[in-house]
């Protein structure tokens, strides 16, 4: 299962996850696959949402350090997923369609 499919199911169910669950998701990821949702993230938000300009900014600045390092640290990877949970719904229908979700 992709991390986007994963993310959709724990949003739309409104799963409450614990920290050992987390490390699970966080641990069965490559940071490649971690970056990835990060990208398609980004994009499926567009300009039109309600995301604090930090949150967005820390999210591109993973995205430099991977393209320089090709590594995340697991605080980042930790950062991303509780980001992406939070903010999934402020992506528009279209790009999660666009995602075969």
């Amino acid at each position: 299962m992709r991390i986007e499919e994963l993310i959709e199911e724990i949003t739309l169910d409104q799963l409450q996850l614990e920290n050992q669950h987390k490390n699970l998701i966080i641990d069965n990821y490559t940071t490649r696959q971690w970056v990835k949702a990060v990208e398609l993230f980004l994009r499926g938000i567009g300009s039109h949402h309600t995301i604090r300009g930090n949150t967005i900014f820390e999210l591109y600045s993973f995205l430099d350090q991977y393209r320089e390092t090709n590594h995340l640290t697991r605080d980042q990877k930790w950062f991303v997923l509780h980001t992406l949970m939070e903010n999934w719904n402020q992506m528009s229908c279209e790009s999660r369609a666009a995602m075969m979700l």
